[in-house]
């Protein structure tokens, strides 16, 4: 089984996934073909046409699909148009892979193109139009019926648990007035497939909210994103900072009411209260109900869930998980699960509509919420 090597990443055909060191990354199968195919085809400049006709075979493309699948993955290998360590951009032709590679099988396999692999075990596979494997349909099955009976017993809730994409956005060649989402305030800018929202002036932030959208109420919804947080580092200690980001839950009937949050807070923060003393929030907290984590009564009724670790100022992999049957939330960072909390009964009812919410607030300048990838689904 062959997978290709370069610089600190692996890129496993096969198995279709690809690693920085031994941590797995996240991609888009579209991102992920777009890079097999141009790590297969190197040196050879591919031009967009050659893209889309193996990429997307025949199927409805966007006229910046390629320039945000490209996009994506120098976002994943921490590349860009002008350094181009990875991918470069031939004015005029089209798009080649640079960076050194080497070609490394770990064991013998025959008939099997870098696209796809076959477990005779597993029974035949077949290739769709954009050279993704696909199991037959019994194989298929099985691998569903599996999941399913182990993730809604209570277990953990992976990948097999949501089949449909409800919302998704990359932030690929946004203005700041798009159909997708409204923004308030001058300190919200979208650049280069980031959208960054800031605090620039004292206690006012910008804040991000996505167009309302429709859940399936009874089950498990899950909220992934690509996302920095940061905070000014001049101010020593505690600096008064607060962010948000999850989802905003509506009546339809009201949609321009505040709505109830849920989601995750990010403090670095202390406060003092007359009578209760010291409220220190200092990390990551799952939240229900709008709960202010620099506000006891909050902790102490349920709706401030644990802390976790903080990431300050570098990019990570956040996964919220809202099961409406357990009445729980989820966080996960990186893969590694952060905590977990009751929330109670999940609004999430056929009468509601949910939005995606992101906003940074402090009493200092320079704090700044990051997204470049958000998607929803069931």
């Amino acid at each position: 089984m062959k997978h290709y090597q370069f610089a600190d990443f692996r890129l496993c055909p096969a198995t279709r996934k690809i690693f920085k060191q031994d941590r797995e990354l996240r991609i888009g199968d579209r991102d992920l073909d777009v890079l097999l195919f141009l790590v297969s085809n190197r040196p050879k400049v591919m031009s967009k046409d050659d893209i889309i006709e193996e990429v997307w075979a025949g199927t409805a493309v966007e006229d910046n699909s390629v320039e945000r699948a490209i996009g994506s993955v120098r976002k994943l290998l921490g590349d860009s148009p002008k350094e181009s360590r990875f991918i470069k951009t031939v004015r005029g032709r089209g798009y080649v892979f640079v960076a050194g590679i080497e070609a490394v099988f770990e064991e013998p396999s025959s008939n099997v193109s870098d696209y796809e692999t076959r477990n005779l075990s597993e029974g035949p596979v077949r290739r769709t139009g954009s050279g993704r494997p696909v199991l037959t349909v019994a194989a298929g099955l099985l691998v569903i019926l599996f999941a399913a009976g182990f993730l809604w017993s209570g277990g953990p809730i992976y990948e097999a648990l949501a089949h449909s994409t409800v919302f998704e956005e990359d932030f690929s060649g946004l203005e700041t007035e798009n159909e997708k989402w409204v923004t308030t305030g001058r300190t919200v800018n979208f650049a280069e497939g980031t959208a960054r929202i800031t605090v620039e002036e004292m206690g006012k932030g910008g804040k991000l909210l996505s167009k309302p959208f429709d859940v399936d109420p009874d089950k498990p919804l899950i909220l992934d994103s690509r996302m920095k947080v940061s905070f000014n580092q001049n101010v020593e200690e505690f600096v008064r900072f607060e962010g948000v980001f999850g989802l905003v839950v509506k009546d339809k009937k009201d949609s321009e009411g505040p709505g109830v949050l849920y989601g995750v807070k990010y403090g670095n923060a202390v406060t003092e209260f007359e009578q209760e003393g010291k409220v220190t929030a200092n990390g990551f907290y799952l939240i229900r109900d709008n709960a202010d984590i620099l506000e006891e009564y909050h902790h102490c009724n349920g709706s401030v869930g644990p802390r976790a670790e903080a990431l300050w100022g570098k990019w990570f992999q956040q996964r919220i998980v809202f099961d409406p049957k357990k009445e729980s939330i989820s966080l996960l960072i990186d893969g590694e699960e952060k905590g977990e909390f009751s929330a109670g009964s999940l609004e999430f009812g056929k009468q509601s509509e949910l939005q995606i919410v992101a906003y940074p607030r402090g009493t200092w300048l320079h704090h700044a919420i990051e997204i470049d990838e958000v998607k929803v689904r069931q």
